[in-house]
């Protein structure tokens, strides 16, 4: 995607100026999502638990480790990882679902 592609996919989805985007996601099948910085709930829109497995990526590039992720779930009363179907980091905290 050039600048100008990004332009363009922005302007179809209605939204005028990339300032007025939080994430725009290329999905796997080549489509664009954009989420735009007023409906955006989440600080990260990768998840940090997939299928009980850790996205060190997504921790990395939050700046925070697995230790904090540990902490933060046990402040929800989870005690393990592989407890967890999906976790994403939203403003206000952990959203998580559990298998």
């Amino acid at each position: 995607y050039s600048i100008d592609d990004l332009c363009h996919h922005l302007r179809v989805s209605d939204i005028d100026s990339v300032s007025k985007v939080d994430f725009a996601i290329l999905e796997t099948n080549g489509s664009l999502s954009v989420i735009p910085k007023q409906e955006s709930q989440t600080l990260l829109p990768d998840a940090l638990i997939s299928d009980g497995c850790i996205n060190q990526e997504a921790l990395q590039i939050l700046n925070k480790d697995e230790a904090w992720l540990k902490n933060e779930l046990k402040k929800k009363h989870i005690s393990y990882i592989e407890d967890v179907l999906y976790c994403v980091l939203e403003k206000k905290g952990l959203y998580v679902i559990k298998k």
